[in-house]
């Protein structure tokens, strides 16, 4: 298939002789054996993961095999970028510099979906690994809404342009389901924005100046590709929108608020916008805080409503896509995660199932610890830290990186997430509480 796309886009260009009989034989041979070498690597490549999933598993975590495993995946994974890059640069000496030009575009989005057929077994939650049905938020029954929020314990209230989530009757955070825009652009729903701090103080940011098309707390990804084509950029907030439906409180008071909706996501390049091509359930669970920290769980599950919906990060060696925190960062702001201290790269860095930014705030000690679940499908999902300086700056656990998996049309995809604020709370023993909420099989 990948073959046939790449030479349908190189013959179709406007103007153009057409290719002699020996070029396009020398692109198939040369297509057919990157494609076999990538098949090689990405089976090596899932299961090392596998391998790292099983050694986070353990009670005692052994450092040494982790940063033996972690390594690997690097390199696997630059071994793919490499193949990727070379498939390229053969192109252009075959078909001259200005044809090869003259589809880039074009050219990279079928190469970023190489192997996507292959990904389809490997990144769908297998049914033994999804929680059962009594488990699941679908199985609550509704919560009656309230219109004022609880004196005490947790709650959330609707209001006209989403939900707010109270603590005691003050603000915690807010779920937006009408889209937002800023004179006209970057326009969408479903995300989380203001959170605010354990004093008060809001955390995340809304259109940052850096980038305008961050959001609070988001889940998105540059590339959503229907039949072939890209569903514009969700990203970018340009030429999607997350149509928000079916709210519902599933439970309120001392112990937990919790809310799902069901959003879904449409393109005026799909059907002009008229038909939905996925279908996200989205949980949010508040906690009280307790011993100076608030828990907040996200869960989001994915269902293709078409039959060739891929997902993929940024098209690049960054491949950032997913959930994504624009929280609060500190001039003196520390990345930690399950092995130690971590740097912040261009690219994704690896720090094990959790991180944990700790740092001061108005002089007061100040954290944000993002945990993943241990049944997401690519767990321990590699990371995106960012530290300029500056209010806030993005942070991202990275799902899938920039080589598209296939959305089931059955059982939904579903990554999940918890989001720590904290004045210095014990995240390696919150993590393992997580963990141990849904034991890895």
């Amino acid at each position: 298939m990948t073959v046939m796309l790449i030479l349908s886009l190189l013959l179709s260009v406007k103007k153009a002789p057409p290719l002699p009989p020996a070029q396009i034989a020398q692109i198939q041979t040369l297509v057919q054996t990157t494609e076999t070498q990538d098949k090689k690597i990405k089976a090596q490549l899932v299961e090392r993961q596998k391998e790292l999933s099983q050694a986070y598993a353990r009670v005692e975590l052994d450092s040494t095999r982790i940063n033996d495993l972690q390594e690997d995946i690097v390199e696997l994974q630059k071994q793919l970028l490499a193949n990727y890059h070379n498939l390229q640069v053969e192109i252009r000496k075959i078909v001259g510099p200005l044809r090869f030009h003259q589809i880039k575009r074009r050219v990279d989005m079928v190469l970023a979906s190489a192997a996507r057929e292959a990904e389809a077994v490997d990144q769908v939650i297998p049914e033994d690994r999804l929680p059962s049905r009594s488990q699941s938020p679908d199985a609550l029954p509704a919560a009656p809404t309230i219109s004022q929020p609880l004196s005490s314990g947790v709650s959330v209230v609707p209001e006209q342009e989403g939900w707010r989530f109270y603590e005691d009757g003050r603000p915690v955070m807010f779920y937006r389901t009408k889209a937002r825009d800023l004179n006209g652009s970057y326009a969408r729903a479903d995300y989380v924005h203001p959170l605010v701090g354990l004093d008060g103080t809001v955390i995340t940011e809304d259109f940052p100046r850096d980038h305008l098309h961050h959001r609070g707390i988001f889940w998105t990804w540059h590339q959503v590709i229907v039949d072939g084509r890209p569903m514009g950029d969700a990203w970018g907030c340009q030429d999607f929108i997350w149509d928000v439906r079916g709210v519902r409180v599933l439970e309120q008071g001392l112990d937990t608020a919790a809310l799902q909706a069901k959003v879904y996501w449409l393109s005026p390049r799909w059907k002009q916008g008229q038909e939905a091509f996925v279908e996200e359930t989205v949980t949010l669970r508040l906690f009280p805080h307790r011993l100076d920290q608030r828990v907040i769980d996200f869960t989001i599950a994915l269902r293709a409503l078409e039959d060739d919906v891929l997902l993929g990060g940024s098209n690049d060696d960054k491949g950032y896509g997913g959930f994504t925190a624009r929280v609060a960062t500190p001039d003196d702001t520390a990345f930690t995660g399950t092995v130690g201290p971590v740097t912040p790269q261009r690219t994704p860095v690896f720090g094990g199932p959790w991180m944990n930014l700790s740092g001061t705030m108005d002089g007061q000690p100040y954290g944000v610890a993002i945990l993943q679940h241990p049944q997401n499908p690519l767990f321990p999902e590699t990371w995106i830290l960012r530290h300029v300086k500056r209010f806030s700056n993005m942070q991202n656990p990275v799902y899938p990186w920039r080589y598209p998996v296939r959305l089931p049309t059955e059982s939904p995809v579903v990554l999940r997430y918890r989001l720590i604020v904290h004045k210095g709370a014990d995240i390696a023993k919150a993590w393992q509480a997580y963990r141990d909420m849904y034991p890895v099989k």
